[in-house]
């Protein structure tokens, strides 16, 4: 699990380290992972296709809807893998 003080530099303003994310999105094997925001709204990321990481926001599409979410990058508190049904 990732907590905000991993993502984020100490500073207001600094670059974001994005790479936390990025490392999810492109391991071999994809394991899914939830990203947790600070108002307690959480997003699962089953297919690494539905998320494009942006400068500032995460792109997140629901799976099967023309629905989709812009996440703050600043406003992610934590990152946890999530487990898969046997």
């Amino acid at each position: 699990m990732y907590v905000a003080s991993d993502l984020f530099p100490e500073e207001f303003g600094d670059p974001v380290d994005k790479e936390p994310i990025d490392d999810l999105l492109k391991a071999e094997p994809f394991k899914p992972f939830r990203i947790i925001t600070n108002n307690g709204k959480s997003y699962v990321v089953e297919n690494p296709a539905l998320v494009n990481q942006l400068k500032t926001q995460i792109f997140y599409a629901y799976p099967n809807s023309d629905h989709f979410a812009l996440i703050a990058v600043r406003n992610i508190s934590a990152i946890e893998t999530v487990e898969q049904a046997a």
